[in-house]
């Protein structure tokens, strides 16, 4: 069985078909799909790079030494690059 695919947007929990939308609507509504795949490709690149972090400090952490200390009352001159997590 062939099935037809329509983009639909939802609103308030109705959905409306996007081919019917005006020309303007279906600017506004490729506009939004557009920004909704960028918003997507954004999340995957920082769960990337959040690994990337959390990776890279382990491997640092194996690295450091007591001697490596940095003496009491020193003043950082760049803050903590700690990974973040969410």
């Amino acid at each position: 069985m062939n099935q037809e695919t329509i983009s639909t947007y939802e609103n308030e929990g109705v959905k409306y078909d996007a081919s019917k939308f005006s020309n303007e609507g279906k600017t506004f509504f490729n506009y939004m799909v557009e920004i909704n795949q960028e918003v997507n490709s954004l999340k995957r690149r920082t769960d990337i790079l959040n690994a990337a972090s959390i990776t890279l400090s382990s491997k640092l952490r194996e690295l450091l030494t007591d001697d490596m200390l940095a003496p009491l009352g020193a003043t950082d001159e760049v803050e903590n690059p700690e990974p973040i997590t969410s």
